[in-house]
């Protein structure tokens, strides 16, 4: 993992290799992926994409419970919205069927990361290969950050605004399973508005 300073530029361009949507890759949602993916799913809620599996709740840090996609095991490992397809030229390309309005922030973010420090009130991205080896990382294609996260605004504030709420019901011993719970079930109908209604004073 590499710090990135705002001003420099990195290499990468996805050569939908498919890699990092195989194996045992872990992909934690947010309340935003939650519900693009169930509009995507034309589900009316996201209690749908843990009663399909799609979705499952795990243990992440702080022992706190976060949605994560459930990928495949098995021979095939993988995401299941990852589609395989045999291009004319015999080359297997890995596509995402969520890809691009549905795709998790994520996934779309990829090679970047993002470390937010809410006491500081600071952000810093980093630079990790989304697996060993990546060809994309390869690639000559020059990117800058701001370049990169264009038209990602409004996920990458909901995102924030999701870990700052995390990191509060930690801190006031607040997470019970019941409240983080009541966070990733919700209607999905409409304009997506912020699940929590516990926690108004956030929206």
């Amino acid at each position: 993992m590499n710090h990135l300073k705002p001003e420099k530029s990195f290499s990468f361009e996805c050569t939908l290799c498919g890699e990092c949507c195989s194996g045992n890759t872990e992909i934690n949602l947010n309340p935003y992926d939650l519900y693009k993916m169930a509009r995507f799913l034309q589900a009316s809620n996201t209690q749908y994409l843990f009663d399909k599996y799609y979705v499952i709740l795990v243990r992440g840090q702080n022992n706190m419970l976060v949605p994560r996609i459930k990928f495949k095991t098995g021979k095939y490992a993988g995401c299941p919205f990852l589609e395989n397809v045999v291009e004319d030229s015999r080359d297997i390309k890995g596509y995402c069927k969520l890809h691009p309005d549905a795709k998790p922030l994520v996934c779309k973010m990829a090679p970047l990361g993002r470390i937010i420090d809410f006491e500081s009130h600071t952000e810093q991205y980093t630079l990790t290969p989304p697996v060993k080896g990546c060809p994309g990382m390869k690639n000559h294609k020059t990117n800058t950050i701001q370049e990169f996260i264009a038209g990602l605004e409004k996920e990458l504030e909901e995102d924030k605004r999701f870990f700052r709420i995390l990191e509060d019901l930690n801190k006031n011993h607040e997470n019970t399973d019941t409240s983080l719970k009541n966070m990733y079930f919700f209607e999905t109908i409409g304009d997506f508005h912020f699940p929590y209604t516990a926690y108004n004073f956030y929206l």
